[in-house]
């Protein structure tokens, strides 16, 4: 993985909504950071907002002490929607992302299959085609889905005869997939790539936004 950026870190740790010294409300991370909450709250929700070299420089410090500490405390972990808690699992094996989450983890009934679930919503578009990619490479995972959020004044669909504008108060959501991650052949390997950075591709450059994705994948044990 190429060296983090600090837009990267910053992204990380507005996430970060755990427990411990890591809880934090917007105005809390701005006056730690020695920034306003407007530029913190800009940062956030105007997608292709960046920060200006002056204001990163001011923040890299500071900065570069919460995402360490934070990455150390969410290292091999996954929340638990049961107990509602962090868990350490040795089942769980997520690479180290530019953003890194904190997934959540769904067991099967059966026991045969997890899902890991992921908040991308503060991810660039690529960052969210490389996850999927190198979840693909991985060869554990075998299908994949997203949950789409459509913003109020952006339309449904890019299909022309289908097309329909959220006119709303508030965010829509749609599910797309499943979709194989599972390859039999390097044909079929380009193939899931070519999917990949479609279906995301499609979504976002349309305005909407890509902020969940799940991949399952099928336990040690188990037949696929």
């Amino acid at each position: 993985m190429k060296r983090l950026s600090l837009q990267d870190k910053l992204r990380t740790v507005i996430a970060a909504t755990i427990g411990g010294d890591y809880v934090h409300t917007q105005t809390d991370l701005a006056e730690t950071l020695g920034i306003s909450t407007r530029t913190l709250r800009r940062f956030k929700n105007q997608k292709g907002y960046a920060l200006s070299p002056r204001t990163l420089a001011k923040i890299a410090q500071p900065l570069n002490k919460l995402n360490a500490g934070y990455r150390r405390y969410i290292k091999d972990k996954a929340f638990d929607p049961k107990t509602k808690t962090l868990v350490k699992s040795i089942r769980l094996r997520l690479p180290v992302l530019p953003v890194q989450p904190v997934p959540t983890l769904y067991t099967a009934k059966s026991g045969r299959s997890q899902t890991l679930n992921v908040n991308c919503e503060l991810w660039l578009t690529q960052q969210k085609i490389d996850y999927l990619i190198s979840a693909a490479n991985s060869g554990r995972f075998y299908s994949w889905t997203a949950r789409v959020k459509v913003p109020v004044g952006v339309a449904t669909s890019g299909d022309v005869e289908s097309t329909e504008v959220n006119e709303g108060e508030r965010p829509m959501h749609y599910m797309i997939g499943p979709f194989s991650l599972q390859a039999v052949s390097m044909r079929g390997a380009h193939g899931i790539r070519v999917k990949i950075e479609h279906e995301i591709i499609y979504h976002e450059d349309a305005g909407r936004i890509v902020v969940n994705i799940s991949v399952v994948e099928n336990l040690p044990g188990n037949d696929k």
